[in-house]
């Protein structure tokens, strides 16, 4: 079973509420949390400019010490990239999907494959997360 829907950021400085909200309406249209989101690079470049440039924006961006697998958060100082988003009900993986317009994303469920299968098809982005403020 695969299901597959694509939105539109309207508003750049808003892509976390608005990646928030179709992960709630997928799942109101679906019944099932997806587990991928795809995005061309632009989308994503201008995603995570906006990480960076908003003053706070960092506060819920996080990754993994290599060696003790602890999380980390973000400083102010550093530059990020990000690599999935995770709300307290669900977590996607970013891939890029260069067929996708920009300003837009497509969410995605697939029982059928394991994450891994699916980032062969599309190029997983860099390593990082964010979780909706």
């Amino acid at each position: 079973m695969k299901f597959n829907k694509t939105y539109t950021i309207d508003n750049w400085s808003n892509w976390n509420d608005c990646i928030f909200n179709a992960l709630n309406d997928f799942f109101e249209t679906y019944h099932f949390m997806p587990i991928i989101l795809t995005a061309n690079k632009h989308t994503f470049s201008q995603i995570d400019f906006m990480v960076n440039i908003i003053p706070g924006a960092k506060e819920n961006v996080y990754g993994y010490n290599d060696l003790t697998g602890q999380i980390v958060y973000a400083t102010e100082a550093e530059e990020v990239e990000l690599a999935n988003f995770k709300c307290e009900n669900c977590e996607v993986e970013f891939c890029y999907d260069y067929e996708l317009k920009d300003k837009t994303f497509s969410l995605i469920y697939d029982s059928e494959k394991e994450f891994e299968d699916d980032c062969e098809e599309w190029n997983p982005t860099p390593e990082h997360e964010v979780i909706p403020a």
